[in-house]
């Protein structure tokens, strides 16, 4: 089922991801809720970053950063220490676009990889 919103959400299409790992994460046992909430904050920070709303990216991005934090340095497939150090470029390019006039750079969006070398979805 998460693969789903991965494809989603490598896809580009972070509203939409952020509403299946929001079903997700409501539905969530405990021990899986802040992984869900995390993807769900992560989508909500790269839409506002694809909208020019850098400083809500930022925010979202921050917590998602904690909420992920939990489950490294894999889960459910998901290669978590992989996608923190894309976390952790992408938020250093939204410090540096903030309060600027530069030309906003896509191409840092992170995206969520498999573990052992599966590749995106």
């Amino acid at each position: 089922m998460i693969l789903k919103g991965i494809k989603i959400f490598n896809d580009g299409d972070y509203f939409a991801a952020h509403d299946f790992f929001e079903v997700l994460w409501h539905f969530a046992e405990s021990k899986n809720r802040n992984l869900f909430q995390g993807l769900t904050q992560l989508s909500v920070s790269c839409f506002h970053f694809v909208s020019g709303n850098l400083s809500g990216s930022l925010s979202q991005l921050e917590k998602a950063e904690a909420k992920l934090s939990f489950y490294f340095p894999d889960y459910m497939e998901i290669n978590l220490t992989q996608l923190s150090s894309d976390i952790k470029e992408f938020k250093a390019e939204i410090k540096s676009q903030l309060n600027t006039t530069k030309t906003v750079n896509y191409s840092i969006i992170p995206v969520i990889n498999l573990q052992q070398n599966k590749g995106a979805i």
